[in-house]
């Protein structure tokens, strides 16, 4: 009892994040259908992508090895040792991409924004920058706990990334510009995030050829799993800009925005989970299973949930942009099998495998990309949805398959596929339905029933945790 009290408590602390996300995605969603064109937007969105890629590039793998070796740090440093030696890192490689982007600038900015211009490429280098020193401050509250530094950095990058560009929409909606605004606010962000952990992130490395051995030997892979997990969600967008489709790129941009409702549940969750199982992973094997069976469970119900309550999702669409109707649930398949994944995958990360996660994870990132450029031409804005499903299934199968050779995370395999099957084929169901509600309500309610069934036994020890939790506070 105490124990799952203590992780929901522990969940609930980083929940602030995806609850603030999730509102100004929905106060997002109708200023942007409204006010930005849809090839604007897109263009925008694949910046934003284009810096979350650069920022997993660039410190080479060694942000992956600060998380992992957090709490274990090799022989003679310290965590604060690991984030200086991310930073370094990342300094220098951001130094030799530079001159290659401004060098090209011309050829970069026509296949990534369509434009020859030089302003958005050094914004785009700015960027890169910021949001990577950014992410070293916000993963280092978030290993250490603090979880108000961690959530305030969070909701302050998502307004800067979501919301800023809309402070300047009254004066234009031109690409650049908007960037340029971002790029500025994010810089700004960036130093103070750093200023404030200043004690936490900066101290001389104390290295030797061992420990930098051990380091790049788990840190280099996971720069290709790193830009594939900030690459997968965008690779619709990115695939539909490159075909020159940037109006199908805006809408599916906005698909994946309302899509990313399902993480008011899931980044909690992630945020907390992470540093749990690195704690935890030798004692408490039996709880870790137990929560994949009740990931699985609340996954299955929160998209049912989305199925049936889409209508009120897409009252605040303006009308360029439904057109992501039919697809959006498919896009939804990231962020659930993602969240999914975190409860199948971690033998390979402590077996220290990270050669193989990236494998992994390229693997599907791959699957995603040629799916959607096949079909792009044919299906516009469904080819990412339909990518975006057989790369988040191959990456799930494959990540929870080899992981449980390594630590057994999953206690009832056949279950555990019954219900992803279940979830594919309900995201699956909205390209044919999303317009029928009637329809969606019975399969939805079939669904439930059944999934009712398979969990009673869960579901019961939810009701009666419930039940002693709410008899303990009437007896205080």
């Amino acid at each position: 009892m105490s124990s799952a009290r203590s992780m929901l408590k522990g969940i609930g602390g980083y929940a602030v994040v995806p609850a603030v996300s999730a509102l100004v995605t929905l106060l997002l969603v109708p200023l942007v259908s409204y006010f930005y064109p849809a090839d604007s937007y897109g263009k925008i969105s694949v910046f934003i992508s284009a810096g979350a890629i650069l920022m997993s590039m660039l410190p080479l793998g060694m942000d992956s090895s600060f998380i992992r070796f957090y709490y274990e740090p090799p022989r003679g440093m310290t965590s604060s040792q690991l984030a200086t030696l991310a930073l370094l890192t990342s300094l220098l490689a951001l130094g030799v991409v530079s001159i290659s982007l401004i060098a090209f600038y011309e050829a970069v900015g026509n296949v990534l924004f369509e434009t020859p211009e030089l302003a958005p490429i050094l914004a785009l280098v700015i960027y890169a920058a910021a949001v990577v020193l950014f992410r070293i401050c916000n993963t280092e509250a978030r290993m250490d706990e603090r979880v108000v530094d961690y959530s305030v950095q969070q909701i302050l990058q998502t307004l800067i990334t979501k919301v800023s560009f809309l402070l300047i929409a009254w004066v234009t909606t031109d690409f650049a510009p908007s960037v340029i605004f971002i790029t500025v606010l994010m810089a700004l962000a960036s130093l103070g995030a750093a200023w404030r952990s200043r004690k936490h992130i900066f101290e001389k490395p104390r290295l030797d050829q061992e420990r930098l051995v051990t380091l790049l030997k788990f840190g280099l892979p996971c720069v290709l799993s790193g830009v594939v997990a900030q690459a997968n969600p965008s690779v619709g967008r990115m695939v539909m800009g490159f075909v020159g489709r940037w109006s199908d790129a805006g809408i599916v941009s906005l698909g994946v925005s309302l899509a990313s409702c399902f993480n008011l549940f899931s980044q909690a969750f992630q945020t907390f989970w992470a540093p749990y199982v690195y704690r935890n992973y030798k004692s408490e094997q039996a709880t870790i299973k137990k929560m994949h069976d009740y990931i699985l469970l609340a996954s299955i119900v929160l998209v049912v949930l989305v199925l049936v309550g889409q209508d009120v999702l897409y009252l605040l669409v303006g009308s360029e942009y439904e057109s992501s109707r039919p697809y959006f649930m498919l896009l939804m398949l990231s962020p659930v099998f993602g969240l999914i994944a975190e409860t199948t995958n971690y033998g390979i990360i402590l077996e220290m495998k990270s050669g193989v996660a990236a494998l992994i994870a390229f693997g599907a990132v791959c699957a995603n990309a040629l799916v959607t450029f096949a079909l792009a031409p044919f299906l516009g804005g469904l080819a990412a949805g339909i990518g975006t499903c057989v790369g988040s299934s191959f990456n799930l199968i494959m990540s929870s398959v080899i992981g449980a050779r390594y630590y057994k995370m999953v206690a009832n395999p056949k279950r555990s596929i019954l219900v992803c099957g279940a979830i594919v084929c309900i995201c699956a169901s909205n390209t044919v339905l999303f317009n029928a509600f009637v329809l969606r309500l019975a399969l939805g309610v079939a669904i439930l029933f059944g999934t009712t069934i398979v969990y009673r036994a869960h579901i019961s020890s939810v009701r009666k945790f419930v039940c002693d939790w709410v008899a303990n506070r009437d007896i205080r």
